[in-house]
């Protein structure tokens, strides 16, 4: 899988589709199997556009949402699911300037989108200005995919971010698909306990 974060490289034709994926939980799923579908029907390479910082934390940095999947898992489930391409958008003040019709142009001349994968309720552009009519009446062929409903919910990362700020662990796995784990970097410390250890087997007897 390809990691690419300059948009200005110019791509191999694919199938796309774009968003935050906090948790690449089964909505999201849904998603990457119909690219990962379209693209093998259609001989293109399939792909994913996402964003860093997410952009609700981008325009709320005293207050960023808790997320349920860093940077780094999202890349391991997309490679997981053997995405060909991952795009990886630097969410800062230009480009939070760039407009629909700016977008349309980035996704068909640099990233060569022939086929667009979205949800029904997918915005985008300068204040989320940009619609689904917008990219039916562009270039690329526009596949919509409805909602992804359990137990008459819908399902989407804030829900599970609260079933999982409540404890609700079960019901959050069943939404994302897969068991919820977390993983983070270790950090040295001043490792005063190794010292207090190796002290302690030169002189057992001491204190």
């Amino acid at each position: 899988m390809k990691i690419i974060r300059n948009s200005n490289l110019e791509q191999l034709p694919c199938v796309v589709t774009i968003g935050n994926f906090d948790g690449v939980h089964l909505g999201h799923q849904t998603l990457l199997a119909e690219v990962k579908k379209r693209a093998h029907v259609l001989k293109l390479e399939s792909a994913v556009i996402t964003f860093e910082p997410n952009p609700k934390d981008y325009f709320s940095q005293n207050k960023p949402q808790t997320r349920i999947s860093s940077l780094r898992e999202k890349i391991e489930l997309f490679n997981e699911i053997k995405i060909d391409r991952v795009h990886i958008i630097k969410f800062n003040q230009e480009f939070s300037k760039v407009t629909a019709n700016e977008f349309i142009s980035i996704l068909i001349k640099k990233l060569k989108v022939k086929e667009i994968v979205v949800g029904e309720d997918f915005c985008f552009g300068m204040g989320r200005k940009g619609s689904i009519k917008q990219l039916s009446e562009s270039s690329m062929e526009l596949n919509i995919k409805n909602k992804i409903l359990i137990d008459g919910k819908r399902i989407s990362s804030t829900l599970i971010r609260n079933l999982l700020a409540n404890d609700k662990l079960d019901e959050a796995n069943k939404y994302i698909g897969r068991p919820y784990s977390i993983s983070g970097k270790v950090v040295h410390g001043e490792k005063k306990r190794k010292k207090d250890w190796f002290s302690y087997c030169k002189y057992p007897y001491a204190a």
